[in-house]
C-alpha cells in the first residue's frame, strides 16, 4: 500500500467512547493487584487504574473484530488491552518510548501474528508496518484525547507475512510530511532495517 502524505489517524474523545464490560474492568484491576503493587514494593512501576476502561478502536484479530480498551492511571500513564494481551505505560515510558509494540508472536517467535501498541509522539499522523520483502502497509491508527493523550494502532498480520523472508521488520510513525519521527525495531537483523529504511538504522542500533 502506498504511503499517503495526509493524516490517516482518527481522533477519539476518551469520555465519549463506550465503557468496557465489567469483566474487562476486573481484569485491569487484577493486573494492578497482582503485578503493579508487587512490583512497586521493589522499586518497580506502579499504576493505579481509574476506570472505566473504554473502547477506542476495533480491529480484526484472529478472525474476529475485537475492541482495544484503554484506561488511565492515577500516576499519569495508562493501561491497554487487545484480545488477551494487556500492558501498561508509566509517564516515563510514555516520554521515552515514542511507539511501542505488543502482540502475539508467530509459532517460531521470529515475527508477529498480530500486533498493537501505543504512540506517544504527538506529531505522528500515520503508522506504517515494514516487512522484510520491502512491502509497507498503513495501520489503523487513532489518537485518544486526555486523560490518555496518546495514539494506538492495531493490525492482524497476513499469513504470508508470518513466513521467513517476509516477516515484520519495524513499526514506523510518520509526521504529516511522511518523515519517520517514531520507530520500533522488531526482532530481525539490523542490516535488514538499514537496507529497507536507511533513516531508521541509527535508531534501531540504539535500541539493541
Amino acid at each position: 500500500m502506498a504511503r499517503l502524505s495526509r493524516s490517516t489517524r482518527e481522533l477519539v474523545d476518551f469520555f465519549s467512547a463506550a465503557p468496557a464490560p465489567e469483566r474487562i474492568q476486573l481484569d485491569f484491576e487484577f493486573l494492578r493487584e497482582h503485578t503493579a503493587d508487587a512490583s512497586a514494593k521493589f522499586g518497580g512501576p506502579k499504576y493505579t487504574t481509574e476506570g472505566p476502561a473504554r473502547e477506542v478502536m476495533r480491529v480484526q484479530t484472529d478472525g474476529e473484530a475485537r475492541p482495544l480498551w484503554v484506561v488511565p492511571t492515577r500516576e499519569g500513564g495508562f493501561c491497554y488491552r487487545l484480545h488477551f494481551a494487556i500492558s501498561c505505560a508509566t509517564p516515563d515510558v510514555k516520554e521515552r518510548v515514542r511507539v511501542g509494540v505488543t502482540g502475539l508472536a508467530t509459532r517460531h517467535g521470529d515475527g508477529f501474528n498480530w500486533l498493537f501498541g501505543p504512540v506517544s509522539e504527538e506529531s505522528v499522523q500515520q503508522v506504517e508496518l515494514l516487512y522484510q520483502d520491502g512491502e509497507r502497509v498503513q495501520l489503523p491508527f487513532v489518537w485518544v484525547s486526555p486523560p490518555i493523550n496518546a495514539g494506538f494502532y492495531a493490525y492482524d498480520v497476513p499469513e504470508q507475512h508470518e513466513q521467513p523472508g517476509r516477516l515484520t521488520i519495524a513499526v514506523i510513525g510518520r509526521d504529516e510530511d511522511s518523515n519517520a519521527v517514531a520507530l520500533h525495531c522488531l526482532t530481525v537483523p539490523l542490516d535488514e532495517v538499514a537496507r529497507r529504511v536507511p533513516e531508521a538504522a541509527a535508531v534501531c542500533e540504539r535500541h539493541r
